[in-house]
């Protein structure tokens, strides 16, 4: 319950009656309280998810990363909040987001790949999942994306063409001769 009274005075400041209004705010505390655990849930997947994870303003300025997003690039979370994403960009991946940025921010759902470099100079090749956020009127407010690391992927498939490409290659055969 929550207590809104009030004193009422005379002209001469002498309390005449207390007025007031007790109102229940059970349903209002339910609710902050609902909110609050939703939030925390939401929170925990994005903080928790093997995958990067990169919420950006309108100005695709770095505002929150999770843990993986900031182990996979070997940066501290002060270091990469406030930067861009051609900030952490390959030459060639920074040319591409330069040519397609209109084109991808266009659209609510975007899938691509780029690479990134790493603190200590690797590039990190990685897939993309973005979407924009938009306030509950449409408009647009930021950007998020999930960020997965390809590196192994890569390796994997590069392993595999070598493997392949030697599986064609002529077999010598000797021929042996029985006396």
């Amino acid at each position: 319950m929550q207590d809104q009274t009030s004193v009422v005075r005379d002209e001469q400041g002498r309390k005449i009656y207390n007025q007031g209004i007790m109102v229940d705010v059970t349903p209002r505390r339910l609710a902050q309280e609902e909110l609050r655990k939703s939030e925390e849930k939401f929170r925990r997947i994005v903080e928790t998810a093997g995958e990067g994870f990169v919420l950006m303003d309108d100005h695709l300025r770095i505002v929150e990363v999770n843990d993986s997003y900031c182990r996979m690039l070997g940066y501290r979370r002060e270091e990469i909040l406030g930067k861009t994403t051609f900030d952490l960009a390959t030459d060639e991946f920074r040319q591409f987001i330069a040519g397609s940025r209109d084109r991808l921010l266009a659209m609510d759902y975007r899938k691509f790949e780029g690479s990134l470099v790493a603190k200590d100079g690797r590039r990190v090749p990685v897939l993309i999942h973005g979407n924009t956020l938009r306030n509950d009127d449409g408009i647009k407010i930021g950007n998020a994306a999930f960020v997965v690391d390809l590196t192994e992927q890569k390796k994997a498939l590069e392993l595999a063409a070598r493997c392949r490409k030697a599986s064609f290659l002529p077999v010598r055969r000797e021929s042996t001769v029985w006396t």
